[in-house]
Parts: structure tokens; sequence; C-alpha cells
């Protein structure tokens, strides 16, 4: 059915978004991005995944979601601004979050 691991995380990823409009036709939609991003786990051979997560992002749509991109650490310097471009790029509107568990002076410094 799905030739990649990204196809059908993207299909799913799609048909939860339908879902929600249809239950809530106004709410906006937020969606993390880290399983959608190719500069952090949208990758091959990530974790478990079967292959590669690659176009993962196809599911979500940039002009219905919010994309609350992060990263944390050095990694905000080294990775940030390239899954901020490459997600700017698609149309997304972005919201910045820094990572849960690392200092916030940290984060904010980076």
């Amino acid at each position: 059915m799905f030739s990649t691991s990204g196809e059908a995380l993207a299909n799913s990823i799609e048909r939860a978004f339908k879902d929600l409009s249809e239950v809530a036709p106004n709410a906006k939609q937020y969606f993390w991005s880290n399983m959608i991003d190719p500069f952090h786990n949208a990758i091959l051979n990530y974790y478990q995944i079967n292959n590669t997560l690659d176009k993962s992002w196809l599911g979500v749509d940039p002009k219905k979601v919010t994309l609350a991109t992060w990263w944390e650490g050095q990694k905000i310097i080294d990775n940030g601004t390239r899954s901020l471009k490459f997600f700017s790029d698609l149309g997304f509107d972005q919201i910045l979050g820094a990572f849960y568990y690392e200092d916030v002076t940290t984060n904010y410094n980076s």
C-alpha cells in the first residue's frame, strides 16, 4: 500500500487532520515538526522505522496547520535554521518551540 514509512506517516497525519476538521471545523491546527522534519527525525532509518520518513511532511497542509518547529541546545544553532527555512519555503507558518527539558536560558541564548 505504501512504498515508504514516510508515505504511511503522511497518510496517517492527513487522515487525523481530516477527522479533526470534521468534528471541529473552526479549530486552529498545530503540529510538532520533529517527525516530519528532514533535518530532525524524517530521515532514513530513524529509530525503529523500517526505511525512511522522507516526505512525511506532505500529509500536513501548510494552508491549515501551524508548525511548532523545535530543536534543543546547540542543535538549535546547528540545525534549527535549516528546519525553519525548509518549512518556510513550503509555506508553513511556524512557532518556535525549545526542547522542554533543556535549560531555558540555554535555549533562549541559542
